[in-house]
């Protein structure tokens, strides 16, 4: 902690970020569903299989816009006093950047479902193939790295009893 740092109490710093701990409770199980729902894309898969995960995308949309004000959110509140607690903060920030890494590739998956990837599918040869691995490589990105910030997670569960 530098000279100029404030730390609060444990117990207001569990209240503070109690609020936070519950917003991304919600997020990482919509992104759960999400991942969950998403198609097993295969090396022989039609465009039109494919095009089902689109039907994902609102909810995904909406797990995307409620995690990045977390980060602002976690960082504007104080230290906790015990390390304990300043272990808890470091838990949440790592879940939260896992998360945030996570949905990236996740925007990443959905915008090149929407777009010009999509389209190669259709046009057969070795665009479209290109455009199959691509879209693999992305869901499967997106599927790996949410799994990562689910572990992560689950450590900062510890922390935070919902009763």
């Amino acid at each position: 902690m530098g000279i100029f740092d404030t730390s609060i109490t444990d117990e207001e710093w569990r209240n503070k970020v109690f609020p936070i701990y519950k917003t991304l409770l919600q997020i990482s199980e919509e992104i759960s569903k999400i991942v969950s729902s998403l198609y097993e894309l295969q090396e022989n898969d039609r465009p039109y299989d494919i095009g089902y995960d689109l039907s994902l995308e609102s909810d995904f949309q909406s797990a995307y816009a409620k995690l990045f004000p977390l980060i602002t959110s976690i960082k504007s509140i104080p230290s906790p006093q015990s390390s304990d607690m300043r272990q808890a903060k470091k838990h949440l920030e790592s879940a939260i950047k896992d998360y945030s890494f996570s949905l990236e590739y996740g925007k990443k998956y959905f915008e090149d479902l929407r777009g010009d990837v999509y389209q190669r599918l259709h046009w057969g040869g070795i665009n479209a193939r290109a455009a199959l691995t691509r879209l693999i490589s992305e869901r499967n990105f997106f599927q790996e790295t949410e799994k990562s910030a689910q572990k992560t997670f689950k450590e900062v569960e510890s922390y935070f009893p919902l009763s």
